[in-house]
């Protein structure tokens, strides 16, 4: 029969090396979120600059389109034998302009207000990244103080093993 010491012995040192495997996998854990979060932080950094070149390039092409209308304008004032630049086709010149930069704008805004979106989650996002790199750095000290404590829990017990010569109980 085996010495209930050894048998002591044995059950710490597995349970110490349990909890240096569970420890060792929380770590990798917390450092591949780390990496999925930096990760996710660059998409949004990148669908921040798409966001903007995409309202560039939909303001750019309205701009075309509002060219087109203010080209057509005058002309066919003119074939109404409407005086041009006098009165209310001014007005109505004035108007599409003013509406069409108008317009131009706030298709900019647009962009810009989805691009700072994306870069405030981004921002959450590297945060995210941070914490789990800081929890993933703190499994190790944790880890060695539930060894210590199993180490000194089971030290203690076989010490009162050894002095009454009995199990504890």
């Amino acid at each position: 029969m085996c010495d209930p010491i050894y048998l002591a012995i044995a059950s710490t040192a597995t349970t110490i090396i349990g909890k240096q495997q569970e420890a060792n996998v929380m770590k990798a854990n917390l450092r591949r979120q780390s990496d999925i979060y930096a990760y996710e932080a660059k998409v949004q950094e990148n669908n921040a600059l798409m966001a903007e070149w995409s309202a560039q390039a939909e303001a750019d092409t309205f701009q075309r389109r509002l060219a087109v209308i203010k080209g057509k304008q005058s002309p066919i004032s003119a074939k109404a034998g409407v005086q041009i630049n006098v009165d209310s086709p001014l007005l109505v010149a004035t108007d599409t302009a003013a509406e069409g930069q108008l317009e131009y704008l706030n298709i900019l805004n647009k962009g810009d207000v989805q691009a700072a979106a994306e870069r405030a989650g981004a921002v959450g996002k590297r945060s995210a990244a941070e914490q789990q790199r800081i929890n993933a750095s703190m499994v190790q000290p944790a880890t060695n103080i539930a060894i210590a404590g199993e180490i000194s829990g089971a030290g203690y017990s076989l010490l009162r093993k050894s002095s009454t010569g009995k199990p504890n109980g």
